[in-house]
């Protein structure tokens, strides 16, 4: 395909959102806002991704709830996949009908990929 590897990782994350939300729907239980649900990615949906996959090395989330409709989410791990972590959001936006905009800022190191996405909802009108 011609399209560069970060968009092509970015657009499968989107894609494995949906996959994961028809196979594992109690993830998402009880949440209707999409920051609300991505503060819990870390603290609530990782437990149970363990609970599945025992010996996974999952990234480490971190949030800092800017405003109503900001959130700060701080993505680190052994892996370079902030990408994927990105088309996740963005299939979390889909998913949860919410326009949002995110500016991201990595400072990765030899051994260490840290990511910070601020993201914001839109008003849809």
């Amino acid at each position: 395909v011609n399209v560069p590897i970060d968009d092509l990782i970015a657009a499968f994350g989107e894609h494995l959102f949906s996959k994961l939300v028809a196979k594992y729907p109690i993830l998402i239980e009880g949440h209707s806002r999409l920051l609300d649900f991505l503060e819990t990615v870390d603290t609530v949906v990782h437990k149970e991704v363990i609970k599945l996959y025992p010996h996974a090395e999952l990234p480490r989330f971190s949030c800092n709830r800017l405003s109503d409709d900001c959130l700060e989410m701080n993505y680190q791990s052994k892996r370079p996949f902030s990408q994927l972590a990105l088309g996740l959001i963005n299939g979390c936006a889909l998913y949860f009908k919410q326009p949002i905009d995110v500016v991201s800022q990595s400072s990765d190191t030899e051994r260490s990929y840290s990511t910070t996405f601020v993201i914001t909802t839109k008003n849809d009108g």
